[in-house]
Order: structure tokens, then sequence, then C-alpha cells
């Protein structure tokens, strides 16, 4: 008699073999329909006395295996033969109102959980003793890896001002927490841009705990009446369900600092974390003592999260006034070199951008040589004018003196990747994703140096790993156009090719230039040539006039008049802002 039964549609027989190998290296015995069963007199009993027989039945959710006529009589005859149900999410569903009782009460799982996968089948006495392992993809943490180190998530504080005008001070109390714990190595912290996500459409906790596997969970509100600050945090463990702790701050915005500071160790002391010296020192950092300069990089910060022109030149004004007031402010120096090179690249194509960031540096070196993050701007810098064997000696630099900071390897991937070497891009975006498998966009990149790497089974197992990440941005971040645009992509490349050309046909209304001009190429890539024409048009409405990536890879299409107008209309544009400028 097999322990385990899994259902699952035939169109996600990948992931669904990877989970029953996974499951069997356990000591799992599970019965799964490889070959397929297309008769109806054998379906109807070697199926169904499997089903009876097993201990437990399990079932990959999906679209597609709700859609699946098969799938559905399999659960039909589990709970006719009372055989229990582990419903296993693959990507987020809704239950079909006629498959509602089925799943009544039961708690779904992730099927990158693997821990709580065999957790659950425990209970029905159909685990084996072998070690876990982790379904997350290549270069992620194992579990038992991650439970050396306590996850934790400070969720966005709460702006409790009587103006309600003070979110960017809440949400750089956060940000400023979050920078300060992440010094801890027996903590991994969820990022601020993950963290970010959720802001806009809060969702359960128990719900994030679930996605982002943490565990434990600092919320928090802040409360401002002219000089006066009042912050009050609380810690939650989610696996338990309670609170290990809630205490108030209170003092004057001169206190600001003493108030971070008696916050992070109240933390790190609920959770029993040990620290070391130089980890007790870091963790009473202070960027600064001057409270004016800190109001004005937590307001240039929250420009910067704006992500337009106008809130980028608002920040770096606001990052140099915050120089201006101290300048020793080592991470406003540094922020706002990384802001003007990243003006440069997406705005304004003014060299003297390059040369105040690069002086910006070379102070930040002068006041703590130690303190590596200059390094990616300073790499950046070079990539930006093209010296790109600089750029790999600042970037080599930056990995090799802080191999656990995330963004070393990040700087490292992106230069790689610009210089055609897929092989190391594709180590360190590896790394990336270890260090904080959260982040959304190093798995993006990742599939695409696989791609340019010619590793398409690499490919396709990252491409699998990054959709839920990917489905959770959008979910959260609907507006979120280059994301709609990735995940589309990212099924394709995942082998889900029905379930990405759908999605292409049901996006929402895209208007941006580069993810129009994306989704174009895409619609080639998968033979959808109806679509081709006009998602350049709308591009290039939006102001896309990139003349070299038209008139290179569109062979297809050159002799046709629609593309030629196209691309001339373009041209014109081109030739008028050249005559004008």
């Amino acid at each position: 008699m097999a322990g385990v039964f899994l259902s699952y549609s035939r169109k996600d027989s990948q992931e669904a073999l990877a989970l029953a190998g996974a499951l069997r290296e356990h000591g799992v015995e599970v019965w799964i329909d490889q070959e397929g069963i297309n008769v109806a007199t054998i379906w109807s009993t070697e199926i169904a006395n499997a089903i009876r027989d097993a201990k437990v039945f399990t079932i990959l959710l999906s679209d597609l295996s709700l859609g699946s006529s098969n799938v559905r009589k399999e659960i039909a005859l589990a709970s006719q033969y009372g055989t229990p149900i582990v419903p296993i999410d693959l990507r987020p569903v809704t239950i079909p109102e006629e498959l509602a009782e089925h799943f009544q009460g039961l708690d779904h799982i992730h099927h990158t959980h693997l821990d709580k996968i065999l957790e659950r089948l425990k209970q029905f006495g159909v685990l084996g003793g072998a070690p876990l392992v982790s379904l997350r993809g290549p270069g992620s943490f194992s579990h038992d890896q991650r439970a050396e180190r306590k996850s934790l998530m400070v969720l966005p504080f709460l702006d409790h001002s009587p103006t309600h005008d003070n979110e960017w001070f809440a949400d750089g109390i956060v940000t400023e927490l979050i920078t300060a714990l992440s010094k801890t190595k027996q903590l991994r912290l969820v990022d601020w841009s993950t963290t970010k996500e959720y802001k806009r459409r809060p969702v359960p906790v128990a719900q994030i705990a679930d996605e982002l596997d943490v565990r434990y969970f600092v919320e928090g509100s802040v409360r401002t009446f002219g000089d006066q600050v009042k912050i009050s945090v609380q810690l939650l463990d989610s696996d338990e369900e309670s609170y290990l702790w809630n205490t108030t701050f209170k003092g004057e915005l001169s206190d600001i600092f003493e108030i971070q500071e008696g916050v992070a160790s109240k933390v790190v002391e609920g959770l029993q974390v040990s620290l070391s010296a130089s980890e007790s020192v870091s963790i009473r950092e202070r960027g600064t003592t001057n409270v004016q300069a800190y109001q004005a990089w937590l307001k240039a910060q929250e420009q910067f999260g704006l992500h337009t022109k106008d809130a980028w030149l608002e920040s770096i004004i606001l990052g140099k006034t915050a120089i201006r007031l101290d300048p020793e402010f080592l991470r406003a120096r540094v922020g706002t070199a990384s802001t003007l090179v990243e003006f440069f690249r997406l705005y304004d194509r003014n060299p003297d951008h390059l040369l105040e960031a690069e002086e910006e540096c070379a102070i930040a070196e002068k006041i703590d040589p130690k303190d590596g993050s200059r390094l990616s701007v300073l790499a950046r810098i070079a990539m930006q004018r093209r010296e790109i064997d600089k750029a790999l000696d600042l970037a080599t630099q930056y990995v090799s003196g802080y191999p656990e900071v995330y963004d070393s390897h990040y700087t490292m991937a992106l230069i790689s990747q610009m210089r055609g070497d897929a092989a190391t891009a594709i180590k360190e975006y590896e790394a990336c994703v270890r260090l904080d498998p959260n982040r959304t966009v190093p798995y993006w990149n990742l599939v695409v140096a696989c791609e340019q790497a010619g590793d398409l089974d690499r490919q396709r197992k990252w491409a699998s790993a990054a959709v839920p990440h990917i489905e959770r941005r959008v979910r959260l971040n609907p507006e979120d156009e280059n994301a709609w645009v990735w995940l589309t992509n990212l099924l394709f490349l995942a082998g889900e090719e029905e379930a990405s050309i759908s999605q292409l046909k049901t996006l929402p209304e895209i208007r941006e230039a580069g993810p129009l001009y994306n989704l174009a190429c895409f619609s080639e890539r998968v033979h959808q040539h109806d679509m081709v024409i006009p998602f350049l048009r709308r591009s290039i409405a939006a102001g896309f006039d990139n003349i070299d990536m038209l008139e290179d890879g569109w062979e297809a299409y050159k002799d046709k008049e629609e593309f030629r107008e196209l691309v001339l209309s373009v041209k014109r544009r081109v030739e008028l802002k050249a005559s004008s400028a």
C-alpha cells in the first residue's frame, strides 16, 4: 500500500515529479501516475484502488489541476473512501464552489515548503526519517541551514500622528531598524523592498509567514506631535500565535536614536539572540546624531521609492541637505551617490551626475574605509562609462571583502552579465537568492542569464522557482507593469506555454514603453503574431525610441508596411530631438 497518492494535472508534471522525488528521498512511498491511464476501465480500477489504499491523498493545486476532469474524479473518490486530503498549492487558486466541500477547513501548504508537507504527512504515519531538504531551487538555503538563523520581518509601522502626514517617518524607522538588525548573523531579515510590497495591500500575518517562510514579526506604530514621538512595538511569534512582548517608547525627536537602539535591543533580547562584540557595536551604530539631517535623509529615501524623475530630483536635493547638515553622514553620501547614478542611467545622461557621485564615494571612503557600500556605486559608475574592466575589479573587491552582503553579489552578477559571462552571472544571482530568497528581481535576471548560457534545464528550474515570487508581487502591486511582463515570460519558460499565452491575452492595461516593447518581443516568441504590431505601436506612442533595437532582430516584419512606418516615425522623432537639443 502506497503511503501517499499524488494527484496532479499532466501539465504540472515537472513539479509533481519533483515533489514525488523529494518525498521518496525521505522514505515516503508515493503513488503517482507517470505514464498516463487512458482507458476508462483501467482508470476506474487501478487509480481507485490506489486512492482507497493510500494513507493520504495529496493534490497539487493549480488552475490546471482543478480544471482536469480526472483530478476532480480523484478528489471525489478520496472523499468517498475517507482518505485524508492534504492540499498542496503549486500556484494561488480559488477552489470552485462545487469542490469546496472537499477542502473545507483544510490548511493549504505551498509546494516549496517541504518541511511543512512532511510534518503534515507525519500525522498520518507516512514520514520517513531522512534529513530535510529544500525545494526552493539550486543555490538556496536548505531547511536545516535556514533554521540556524531566526527569520524575522519588520512589518510597515502605522502612522498614528494626528495629521497622518508622517508616513515617511514611520517608513524610515522601519528601514533603520531593518538595517540595524541585518548586522546580526543569527537573524534572517526580510528586506525593505519585500516588506514594502505588503504595505499597500495588507494581508494576514499568517499568510505572510507562509509565503516568506518567516516565523517572527515586529509590528509597530509611530505617533508624532510637535517635538514629541511615541513608538509602540510588539514582537509576534507566528508559529505559537502569541506575542513575546510589547512595549512603548516615548520621548522627544532628539531622543529618536536612543529609541531606535532600544527597539533593536528589545527585539534581539526577545528572540534570545546572542550578539558578538562586533555585532553589539554595530547594532548601536548611528549614521548621524543630527536629527534634522536624519529627517532629511528619511524624506530622501521616501522620494527615491516613488521611482519618478521629479521624485528622484527631490531625493537628490534632500540627500544633499542631509549631507550639508552632517558632513560625516556616510549613509546619506553613499545613498545620494547611488541615486545620482540611477538618475543618470534612466533620466539624464549628464556626465556631471557621475562625477558628483564619484566625489561623494571618495569622501565616504575617508569617513569609513571599511564600509564597502561605496564599491557598488563606483562599479555602477564604471559600467555607465563602459569601463568594464574597472567595474569588474571593483565588484571583485566588493564580493571578496563582503561575501555575506547581498548587494556585493548582485553587483558582480550585473557586471558579469554585461560582459557576457553568463556562468559567473548565474553563480552570483544564485548567491543573491541564497542570501535573500524573497527578492524578486534576482530570479528574473537569473532566468535570463541561464538562457544566455544555453542552460535550458537550469532555466526551467529557476523559472518555476520564480513564478510564485512574481505572482506574489503582482498580487500585492498590480500596478507594477514590469512584474506582469516577467510573470508572462516565466510561465512560458517554466514549460507552461498555454498559461503564459492566456496570461498575455488577459493582462491588465499596460502603459509604459519598456514593458509594451517587451510584450511585443514575447508575442513574437510565442507565435502570437497578430499582437506584435499593436504592442510595438503602443510602445512607440508611449515614448520608446531605441532605433537600434527596432532595426535588429525583427527580420520577419521588415517587409510589412506597418512595421516600416513605425520605424520611420521613431527615426523622425529621434532626429527632431537631436536637432532641438
